[in-house]
């Protein structure tokens, strides 16, 4: 089920910011709505873990590696209302989703191992910080069950190293 973002997730913070997901926020003094995610975040833990055979032992030993890493994925939609213009040309939003579709698989192809900023809306105490972060997969596609211009953006992030910090990430 479609929702509006409670999130902000923020890839690369200090370098280049791509802002994957954003919740709602007053822009210039004008209130500008959330993101359009498939349902509420998920993030699963997946922990390293040896299993050890002793012999003659009922139960095996469960040794913790401690390399723990969060696989999830994230689906955005997005609605192009405004039309594209390059040069002297005009285009119509269609064609604006299109190209921001191609745009997108370009800016995720150029991404490296970046740390990722978790933001919960209306929360300025603390916010989450994934020391490293890798898009391992991203695809988009141009909705058309919709009278409305819209893509679909989706993520596919492992990253490790998740920490809290305190205050609003700058």
């Amino acid at each position: 089920m479609k929702t509006e973002s409670l999130w902000r997730l923020t890839f690369d913070p200090a370098g280049t910011p791509q802002i994957f997901c954003n919740y709602r926020r007053v822009v210039s003094g004008v209130n500008v709505r959330g993101d359009w995610v498939e349902g509420e975040l998920r993030i699963p833990l997946q922990r390293g873990v040896e299993v050890v055979d002793l012999v003659d032992s009922l139960a095996p030993f469960l040794r913790l590696l401690g390399n723990d890493k969060y696989v999830f994925t994230l689906d955005v939609w997005e609605d192009k209302t405004a039309n594209l213009v390059v040069g002297s040309n005009t285009y119509g939003p269609d064609i604006a989703a299109r190209v921001a579709m191609m745009d997108f698989l370009i800016a995720m192809s150029a991404t490296g191992r970046k740390p990722l900023n978790v933001e919960i809306t209306g929360y300025v105490d603390h916010y989450w910080q994934f020391a490293s972060c890798v898009i391992s997969a991203a695809e988009t596609a141009r909705v058309l069950e919709t009278s409305k211009f819209r893509i679909l953006r989706s993520y596919s992030m492992i990253c490790t190293g998740l920490s809290k910090k305190t205050g609003v990430p700058t």
